[in-house]
């Protein structure tokens, strides 16, 4: 029995030793590497496991992100405003105009509804452009131009109809004439028609009468009583147009022939509202 509990303390004081003796290797170890490695090779060497992890995150499939940007501060060129976006963001100045397109509007403004612009030269007048794209377009009409003059405002529109290959009494252009005449005064009201026929010789009893050399007529010409228009038309000889007048938009419906003999009709819109505040600037500023 002595024998046993001698056995079992010699043991017990053998694995303190031991492990006294460890503790006292990894001390040194600890020390043996304070001393020996410097802060330098340290930091390499955490620099490298640095690389390795970054080289582990490239090697890995990245996986796609998807860019989420608020409505409220989405950039104009990712999307396009529509008429009531550009309507609110200057409501005192912007009002509706024909095929879409809205009184007042910046080149920008027309630009983000989508509607294509190409610069042309026009004669006293700046910033004129043939649109294209337009929101409302209407069969029938070859182009439309805009312009906005030196104050960048859309302020008038110019619609050209299609070529019309015609009679000689301007039959076909007659009657797209008496269609648009009837619509325009619908929509805009005081309607005013102009008819000047060319010029006809009358018989003149005093050298000295101060007779007009034409005979004007009330009527507007159809295949009956004016069998020559087209060329009358061409020449200049005769003139035919009607205006028409809402609180805020003028419109001018004409009718012309081209030097090939096509005829076509033309319809010249302006903003009366734009036109009155320019007056009002001006006279203000005089």
């Amino acid at each position: 029995m002595k024998k046993n509990i001698f056995y079992t303390l010699t043991a017990l004081l053998c694995i303190a030793a031991f492990g006294a003796g460890a503790q006292e290797n990894a001390d040194s170890q600890n020390i043996y590497e304070d001393l020996m490695i410097s802060e330098e090779l340290k930091m390499q060497d955490k620099m490298d496991d640095a690389s390795a992890q970054a080289r582990k995150l490239l090697e890995q499939k990245p996986k796609p992100a998807k860019l989420e940007i608020p409505e409220e501060i989405e950039p104009a060129q990712l999307r396009k405003r529509t008429p009531l976006e550009i309507k609110k963001a200057a409501p005192e100045n912007l009002s509706p105009a024909p095929f879409g397109l809205l009184w007042g509007a910046t080149i920008a403004d027309i630009n983000d509804l989508g509607i294509s612009l190409t610069p042309i030269e026009v004669k006293d007048y700046i910033n004129t452009f043939t649109a294209t794209n337009l929101p409302k377009p209407i069969s029938g009409f070859q182009s439309v131009n805009v312009i906005f003059g030196q104050e960048n405002e859309l302020w008038r529109i110019i619609a050209y109809g299609d070529l019309l290959s015609d009679d000689s009494s301007a039959s076909r252009v007659m009657l797209e004439y008496r269609r648009y005449y009837a619509l325009l005064e619908k929509k805009y009201g005081n309607a005013h028609e102009t008819y000047i026929p060319a010029a006809t010789n009358v018989d003149q009893t005093d050298e000295f009468s101060t007779e007009p050399s034409f005979v004007p007529s009330k009527d507007i010409p159809n295949q009956q009583n004016a069998p020559d228009l087209l060329k009358q038309l061409q020449s200049g000889q005769a003139v035919i147009y009607a205006t028409f007048q809402d609180e805020n938009t003028g419109a001018a419906l004409t009718v012309s022939v081209d030097g090939e003999g096509k005829s076509y009709i033309t319809i010249d819109y302006k903003s009366l509202r734009i036109l009155r505040q320019r007056e009002a600037q001006t006279l203000d500023a005089l």
